[in-house]
């Protein structure tokens, strides 16, 4: 189950009234952040210990891995592989190189996702480069 809005906010203002130097926005961005990662309780558990820790100016690390995750189901799942070329990315479905369509020779960490559609084949008109090109070939297939 992901976090909810509500949650998030509910969160937040605990995690405000705990550390006040910390601004509530700041908070429910870095909750957003890491609402893929587990359950509201598991973040609710990370958070609550990144607001133990008095060094820490902001929330910010909170989808970061670290020890503020432990004893929670988070902790357990191995970190995504990340794309090369775009660290922030995720390197199965990083959207730049999909958007780029680099060659899956190319993208050395790239595999086609499961359960997808096959890619529909686009079929387009040769231009006369292009049958000049295949006769000519034609030509030199016949004469040898």
């Amino acid at each position: 189950m992901r976090i909810t809005t509500a949650q998030a906010q509910a969160l937040a203002a605990f995690v405000a009234r705990v550390r006040d130097d910390w601004d509530h926005p700041g908070i429910v961005a870095a909750i957003q952040k890491a609402a893929p990662l587990g359950s509201p309780a598991a973040i609710g558990a990370a958070l609550c210990r990144l607001a133990e820790n008095r060094e820490l100016r902001t929330p910010a690390m909170l989808a970061d891995p670290g020890t503020h995750w432990s004893g929670t189901t988070v902790a357990k799942v191995a970190p995504p592989v990340m794309c090369v070329d775009h660290p922030s990315q995720p390197a199965r479905a990083c959207p730049e190189c999909i958007a780029a369509a680099v060659p899956a020779d190319q993208c050395a960490a790239w595999q086609r996702p499961k359960h997808t559609r096959r890619p529909t084949v686009v079929r387009r008109e040769p231009t006369p480069a292009d049958l000049a090109e295949t006769r000519a070939r034609a030509d030199r297939e016949a004469q040898a």
